[in-house]
């Protein structure tokens, strides 16, 4: 039998948090930064390999990435950090054409520009200007604003890409949030995970495609998706709810962690009905299909704070969570291949069916209505037509 099955996650944790608690209290009240002292001690415990055989108890190890994306022309948004970071770095490494980042922050994501390239081998010294000059060999990153709380921000970014960037191979939908309280987002009345994750989405979704940006047939359009989804329990009431929507953007109704599955259940459901509309919605459809990178370290979860939080996330980020680099590559590998990835969910280097919680009951009636909610919500609060 081989010893990565008898390897207990607990007994790691236990052992880990021994070696630290002599110090715990005299670190915390002397004002330390705890999660540098837990990092800083976990190296001395066989970190490299402890993560290596932990890791591999609760998530299988990720293929590299492709050889070549030359040519290619990737949007990435959320791409100042985390996953959209590591997704951007790596389609520039692997030979990229183009590749836009789409940040609520220019100036962050000038900096993330800089690092990427600090950090691609593949690329050369360039001018600071993101404009092409023509020459087929150069490689180019561009910055482009996207706040996802701001419907207005979403139609001028999907207007400026189009004119700047011309037509996209791939565009990973990435940018999401995991709220740690009850807060609004924009000037919609709609909570910070519903608003982000859900909501502008799937407008950013529709828009790409009613301007026909993203290449028609070959091209693609990636749904950052989480399993997590699957964990989510529907209560009778909530099946009864005239508006599912309205009914997790109740501030009475809000859990963290909860809310940030069911953003991501809403999500795939959204995806689904967009999939299987796509052909009437947009002539020549790029393939539209969603991946999942797993439990990976990123700053997703830095609205959580406190002793307790980091020693959690020290714990989790030395021996449970893929590197974003390792998450990173389901990203770009899902943007790859032929007409069979349509409609579907890559994870773990596989594809599958798509598989929402047994408790919406019929998944595709249950798609059918949040696809209703989602559309009809947009249309009120752009006062556009979007299908």
């Amino acid at each position: 039998m081989s010893t990565i099955t008898r390897i207990r996650p607990q007994s790691l944790v236990n052992n880990a948090l021994k070696q630290t608690k002599p110090t715990l209290d005299a670190h915390r009240y002397q004002g330390g930064n705890f999660h540098a002292y837990m990092t800083s001690k976990l190296s001395t415990y066989d970190t490299e390999r402890s993560y290596s055989l932990f890791q591999k108890t609760l998530q299988d190890p990720l293929r590299t990435s492709p050889s070549s994306l030359a040519g290619k022309s990737i949007l990435v948004t959320g791409s100042n950090t985390g996953l959209g970071f590591e997704a951007a770095l790596k389609s520039v490494d692997l030979g990229a054409k183009h590749v836009i980042l789409g940040v609520r922050n220019v100036e962050k994501g000038e900096h993330a520009k800089q690092r990427i390239l600090q950090r691609a081998t593949s690329m050369k010294a360039q001018p600071s200007d993101t404009t092409k000059d023509g020459n087929p060999d150069d490689q180019t990153i561009s910055v482009r604003k996207l706040d996802m709380s701001d419907y207005n921000s979403i139609h001028s970014f999907v207007k400026e890409v189009g004119k700047k960037d011309g037509r996209l191979d791939v565009a990973i939908l990435n940018a999401g949030v995991f709220g740690v309280k009850y807060e609004t987002a924009g000037n919609y009345g709609w909570e910070n995970d519903l608003q982000v994750n859900v909501l502008s989405t799937a407008l950013l979704s529709l828009l790409l495609l009613q301007a026909k940006i993203i290449k028609p047939e070959v091209g693609v359009l990636e749904f950052v998706a989480s399993r997590r989804m699957q964990a989510v329990q529907l209560t009778e009431e909530e099946k009864k709810s005239h508006n599912l929507l309205e009914t997790f953007n109740r501030k009475q109704n809000f859990n963290a962690s909860r809310q940030y599955q069911v953003s991501k259940l809403l999500l795939m459901a959204f995806y689904q009905s967009l999939a299987s509309r796509s052909a009437k919605l947009t002539e020549g459809s790029p393939i539209i299909t969603a991946v999942c990178p797993g439990f990976c370290q990123s700053d997703l979860s830095r609205g959580h704070q406190g002793f307790a939080a980091d020693v959690l996330r020290a714990v989790l980020n030395t021996f449970v969570l893929r590197r974003a680099e390792e998450g990173a590559r389901t990203l770009v590998s899902g943007a790859l291949g032929t007409k069979e990835r349509h409609g579907k969910f890559w994870f773990d280097d596989g594809l599958h069916d798509i598989a929402l919680p047994d408790s919406v009951g019929d998944a595709q009636g249950f798609a059918d209505r949040i696809w209703e909610e989602v559309v009809h919500a947009l249309q009120r609060d752009t006062n556009a037509p979007l299908v």
